[in-house]
């Protein structure tokens, strides 16, 4: 039994939809944590990072790949000891109105959803 059940599990956990959950669940943890110590966030502009980012507010989103512009944002958060004030400040403001329990629901939702799914090529075992 145990080892008809191992594929399944296996390709369940490495499959693109749990492990892009899971990506986009670390990633907006992250931002959610440089928020709340009131610090600057420099992400891509993607998952739900828009959100949490307000480009010119509380840090800069950029395009994901574009490694120019990526380094462009770095660089203009820490040349800057006023901007990174500012934005720390800003995204402190904005994670204190942030929902959180609202976000834990969601998270919830998308593994039970997960959780109940079978991969469509896996054999009733």
């Amino acid at each position: 039994m145990k080892d008809q059940w191992l594929p399944w599990w296996r390709e369940f956990w490495f499959s693109e939809r749990v492990l892009s959950g899971l990506v986009v669940y670390a990633v907006v943890v992250a931002a959610l944590e440089a928020m709340a110590s009131g610090l600057p966030v420099v992400a891509a502009n993607a998952l739900a990072l828009p959100e949490l980012v307000r480009h010119g507010e509380n840090g800069y989103l950029f395009e994901p790949g574009n490694i120019s512009e990526l380094a462009d944002c770095l660089e203009r958060v820490l040349s800057n000891n006023e901007l990174r004030d500012v934005f720390g400040k800003r995204s402190l403001e904005i994670f204190q109105t942030h929902n959180i329990q609202r976000s834990i629901n969601r998270f919830e939702q998308l593994y039970q959803q997960i959780a109940e799914a079978k991969p469509a090529n896996s054999q009733n075992n």
